[in-house]
């Protein structure tokens, strides 16, 4: 008769088998699919659908390495296509260097607005639907007399009934801004049916205040400045005093503005050491709290945080398949190096089905002269990072400032280090007529087929397109001009001449005693070193 028991090596065979099945992902009906079918047309989503979670991280494709340069993930087949390939016409592709980077596109920094990315947003959304909008990182930093973030450029395009649009911002008195415009500044105010936000709170993963005395003291120098051809006190001078500094200069005692002054839980102070402690809050947090856990539309990320500070609330959003797109800049305030954090996001946003896309300045409509993108330009192509396209910047990327603008150096003006990139939620067919509408206006000829099954469908007829822009290339769309452009063009923004040494009063200007004991311009005078004369006249040294 045959034993039941089983043998020590069969014993062992089968604990391991079980152990096996017990471990397999346990997969529902609802999330059995992998990046690859996830692409899939049939399961593409329309702009009505609702977004079911990500699938979990044991379905994700492919599998990962770490090499020098950080993490590096398998992202499909990829195109027989250097990124230098992918630049204007004016480049002979057939002898692309075998060895082309991303680099090889880049011809200065960041575009310093998402509003071009709106107008083409605008072109590819209708306005018929409630939208959520999430700046992080809300200081204005352009605009007609840098008073416009990308919270109210978003509501120029997008404001139907039922939106929300939130704004969070580190400085208490920028955010404080925001919340000026968005409820007492035409046309914001009179957007009723918007719920409008402006938080005061730094983003990051750590619970609990964050001392940022020195960013604050910065901060209200910059901002307290009365130099003769300093922009704030231009601004001034010329009647135009509701700037996004106007708050700050107004606690100095600068300011020319009448407006109320709001008050505020912090004394106004140029010393570093100061006592600035400021609330810090989660992206997700953020997200359940005060957005509600509803789908963001836009998610804009530009907190000078690094980037292992913003991974554990976003990969929460991203899990849940919360947010369609994801606006993020690169720079060396990441904390690690520009080529291994985007490396990084790539194989991150990949996992749970999205593709990269950088931002790339152009000079406009029809434009092929290499180097002749302006400072000002705020219009961009979208180049694909991800999938068939994976590439990767140059490891000593943004190391060197004596590097050249391709291998993230400085130039006069702008630091190339600084960029901008886009993570695209790859259900969203329609969004890859973004690139469409960049390659028109650029004159750039990127490809958006990421995979096989995200193919591009231009939105519109090249003549439709076309219609929308001028000749000059500038968009002239219902709101007019960019803000950018408009203020490029009107080079007397403050409504009076333009100042220039030559123009500054006879004698100079005198710096003015700030409300912390410190002079308006020039090196700042600690109090100690402020004479009783000076004090009592408040008359201090000359301004540069």
């Amino acid at each position: 008769m045959r034993s039941r028991h089983l043998t020590l090596p069969a014993a062992l065979a089968t604990v391991a088998l079980l152990a096996i099945l017990i471990h397999q992902p346990r997969i529902s009906t609802h999330s059995r699919y992998t990046v690859g079918t996830l692409l899939n047309p049939a399961t593409m989503l329309s702009e009505n659908q609702a977004i079911p979670p990500a699938p979990p991280p044991s379905m994700a494709v492919g599998s990962s390495r770490v090499d020098g340069d950080g993490e590096m993930c398998y992202q499909g087949q990829r195109a027989n296509l250097p990124a230098c390939a992918f630049v204007e016409a004016a480049s002979n592709v057939n002898s692309a260097d075998v060895n082309c980077t991303i680099g090889s596109v880049v011809r200065r920094w960041h575009v310093t607005t998402q509003e071009h990315l709106f107008v083409h947003l605008r072109l590819l959304w209708p306005d018929d639907r409630p939208r959520v909008f999430i700046d992080l990182g809300s200081q204005a930093g352009h605009g007609i007399f840098r008073n416009t973030s990308d919270a109210l450029l978003w509501l120029k395009y997008f404001n139907h009934s039922g939106s929300l649009v939130i704004g969070v911002d580190a400085f208490e008195d920028f955010a404080l801004d925001l919340q000026h415009r968005f409820d007492d500044v035409s046309p914001f105010a009179s957007l009723h049916g918007v719920t409008k936000r402006s938080l005061h709170a730094a983003v990051g993963a750590r619970a609990g205040p964050l001392k940022m005395g020195g960013h604050a003291a910065f901060t209200n120098y910059l901002c307290s400045r009365t130099a003769w051809l300093d922009d704030y006190s231009r601004f001034d001078r010329h009647g135009a005093s509701d700037h996004f500094c106007r708050i700050p200069r107004q606690r100095a005692g600068t300011s020319t503005s009448t407006l109320p002054l709001p008050s505020g839980k912090y004394s106004f102070s140029t010393d570093p050491d100061q006592r600035y402690e400021v609330p810090s809050r989660g992206i997700d947090t953020i997200w359940h709290e005060d957005a509600g856990g509803r789908h963001v539309d836009f998610l804009k990320l530009d907190v000078d945080s690094a980037l292992s500070e913003l991974e554990p609330g976003l990969l929460t959003l991203l899990a849940a398949r919360a947010v369609s797109i994801v606006a993020m800049e690169i720079d060396k305030s990441i904390g690690e190096r520009a080529a291994r954090a985007l490396e990084r996001m790539s194989c991150l946003f990949w996992r749970h089905g999205y593709a990269l896309f950088l931002k790339v300045p152009c000079a406009g409509l029809g434009s092929r002269e290499k180097n002749k993108v302006p400072l000002w330009s705020q219009r961009a192509s979208y180049m694909p990072l991800s999938g068939r396209y994976h590439a990767r910047l140059p490891s000593g990327w943004g190391q060197n400032p004596q590097a050249t603008c391709e291998m993230g150096g400085r130039t006069r003006w702008t630091d190339c280090g600084t960029q901008d990139l886009l993570a695209i939620d790859l259900r969203r067919p329609e969004l890859a007529g973004l690139v469409a509408l960049g390659n028109h206006d650029c004159a750039t000829s990127f490809p958006a087929d990421v995979t096989a099954d995200w193919v591009m469908n231009p939105p519109r007829t090249e003549e439709a397109m076309a219609a929308t822009l001028t000749r000059e290339g500038v968009p002239s769309y219902p709101h007019g001009q960019l803000e950018g452009e408009r203020e490029r063009a009107r080079r007397d923004l403050w409504g009076g001449p333009k100042a220039s040494k030559t123009s500054r009063p006879q004698g100079g200007v005198f710096s003015k005693l700030l409300a912390d004991g410190t002079w308006s311009c020039g090196p700042m005078a600690k109090p100690k070193e402020t004479t009783a004369e000076q004090m009592s006249t408040a008359v201090g040294p000359l301004c540069p």
